[in-house]
């Protein structure tokens, strides 16, 4: 038998890379990685921190002011209201009245909510 070491270490070496071989299959056929699902649930938690960072807003500076301008629209028919960049719906009048009125005092927060909001989108 040519093909067996001759001596203790080469026995060793020769062991060890034979149980780590049938190591590896055996986790190649038991442990299963779908790579589609994992991306599509990369993609759904992406989707959902872009709809949490979104400030729901416009903010235009002008020579009178700042222009605050809200990103919820209302189809016919329906109570709610859906933000037409990231799509987040909510039925309170009172949010998007304190939304607008919080990035109005606040236009630091805003481009830097605007700021964090590109770079997610940027990974999306």
């Amino acid at each position: 038998m040519e093909f067996l070491p001759d001596t203790f270490w080469e026995s060793v070496v020769f062991i060890l890379i034979l149980v780590v071989s049938v190591v590896t299959l055996k986790l190649a056929f038991t442990v299963k990685f779908d790579i589609n699902r994992w991306l599509e649930s990369r993609r759904e938690h992406l989707k959902e921190r872009i709809r949490m960072t979104c400030p729901h807003t416009s903010l235009s500076v002008t020579e009178r002011g700042i222009y605050v301008k809200s990103h919820f629209h209302t189809s016919h028919g329906t109570i709610g209201y859906q933000c037409s960049r990231c799509g987040f719906w909510t039925a309170d009048d009172n949010y998007i009245i304190s939304v607008t009125q919080y990035y109005s005092s606040n236009p630091d927060i805003y481009f830097s909510q605007e700021k964090e909001l590109s770079r997610l989108i940027g990974k999306l």
